[in-house]
């Protein structure tokens, strides 16, 4: 099934019944040729389509005619939805996205005892937020050879494509007023989008994180110039800064020839040097290239639960270990449970923004190492703990790592997973010397795809 087949389909237009829904949000239907992806449709029910782009993964396919439509089918609020690749599933009520996103976490940790078994325990927790959820937020200046201008998110399927938007349903309240003055003054001037094919054009991106604690938004524009190269731009400034609830703005100078946004050379041009967010009664300092939880009241509710899974097995009070750590948010916000905290990480940036938390919230029972899990040769600083918090990557946990953590042989792992379709994978390393006793999920991320998941194992007490 090679995409020559997919080449010959594009254009033309057939009916099809989609089955599950995949991690892109898109529903799957099995076809001579191989797989149509289909946006916007609904599972079981037949619609004709149309091809268009393909890759080695299958075909794209969208929506001309539905047979019928579901009860929980609605309407989407967005007028890009159809071509917007921010999110996939406005068209479906928020409890049957939940619905699927469960099933297909259940196909792929299928192979799991646990699961088998107990597949009608693992929790579904809901968001709080169906909209306006989102604190951080990439948007992305375009210019064409010819001189049309773009400013938006990436059109779904075709990455080099930009959808002009006058609004995003995602991001919170306060960052789209900061959108809408940046989109006026970007089309209103003699600004130059960026070309990704020329590489020419000072524009790159806007990226934009926001407080729900402080309610501000701190600005970064990203450019392939210099400050004094954009033009307008003290007039950009006077409106922000007037018009805005801003905490900073920072001018990044990005001349790479990658599309993502690199952090080569920042001033500060305004404000504070740090965004101040809170996860409960925890105060964090969130700079512009640190990792931050996109969903605010979701990770409080990610970690509540964390919490919650601890305590129901008496595991917390003692020694706690914190591997992928970030900027120290969940053993922060565990702190007053354990009479110890290390965490690690393998970015130095990372674990100077966890130090600096920690000392924020008077928090004296952590201390941070800055490496790689795989690469940590020092056992002694991880005696006598008893639980462990894992929560990696989208690439998943690295198989030295695994074995790392079998040696430390802790009461209790807690894996936090961003990506479903490794969790199975790592998990079943640990099988032998531990038992999973929970599983749940947190939506964090309504309208797309994406789901974390919670898996609490306890370290299995050979038989006398």
């Amino acid at each position: 099934m090679g995409t020559r087949k997919y080449k010959k389909l594009k254009d033309q237009t057939r009916r099809l019944t989609p089955l599950a829904m995949n991690w892109k949000g898109k529903f799957v239907a099995e076809i001579p040729e191989g797989k149509a992806l289909i946006s916007g449709a609904y599972p079981n029910i037949e619609c004709e389509v149309s091809f268009g782009r393909y890759s080695k993964k299958g075909v794209i396919a969208k929506p001309i005619e539905f047979s019928s439509v579901p009860d929980y089918a609605k309407e989407p609020i967005c007028d890009h939805f159809k071509s917007c690749g921010g999110c996939t599933l406005q068209h479906i009520n928020v409890d049957a996205q939940c619905d699927f996103k469960r099933d297909l976490f259940l196909k792929e940790v299928q192979d799991l005892e646990f699961v088998r078994d107990k597949s009608n325990e693992i929790e579904m927790i809901q968001s709080n937020d169906e909209m306006y959820y989102r604190n951080k937020m990439e948007f992305t200046f375009q210019q064409e050879k010819w001189g049309d201008k773009h400013f938006g998110l990436h059109e779904e399927g075709r990455f080099q494509s930009i959808v002009s938007l006058d609004t995003c349903h995602l991001q919170l309240p306060k960052m789209q007023e900061v959108f809408a003055v940046v989109r006026d003054w970007y089309f209103n001037n003699e600004v130059s989008g960026y070309n990704p094919w020329s590489h020419t054009g000072i524009m790159r991106h806007l990226l934009l994180r926001a407080s729900k604690h402080t309610d501000t938004v701190q600005v970064n524009l990203i450019c392939n110039a210099t400050i004094e190269e954009v033009p307008f731009i003290e007039e950009l400034l006077s409106d922000l800064k007037s018009k805005c609830s801003i905490s900073g703005i920072y001018f990044v100078e990005n001349r790479s020839l990658s599309d993502a946004v690199i952090f080569e050379n920042v001033t500060k041009i305004y404000g504070e040097d740090y965004l101040v967010e809170t996860i409960g009664d925890k105060e964090f300092e969130v700079a512009p290239q640190a990792f931050f939880q996109t969903n605010s009241s979701g990770v409080f509710t990610l970690y509540s639960k964390i919490h919650d899974v601890l305590a129901k097995q008496n595991a917390l009070g003692g020694k706690l270990i914190d591997f992928y750590c970030g900027a120290g948010t969940i053993g922060i916000f565990l702190s007053e449970c354990f009479k110890e905290i290390v965490g690690v990480d393998e970015i130095p940036q990372a674990i100077e923004n966890a130090k600096i938390n920690a000392k924020r919230n008077n928090i004296e029972n952590a201390r941070y190492i800055s490496e790689k899990v795989e690469k940590l040769v020092n056992m002694q600083d991880f005696q006598n703990a008893d639980v462990l918090i894992v929560d990696p990557p989208r690439v998943g946990c690295h198989k030295k790592a695994r074995r790392l953590i079998k040696r430390l042989g802790v009461e209790y792992i807690v894996y936090v997973a961003c990506n479903q379709q490794t969790l199975q994978e790592n998990l079943i390393d640990f099988i032998e010397e531990y038992k999973i006793v929970e599983m749940c999920l947190v939506d964090m991320f309504p309208q797309t795809g994406h789901l974390e998941s919670i898996t609490l194992l306890k370290k299995v007490r050979p038989s006398s």
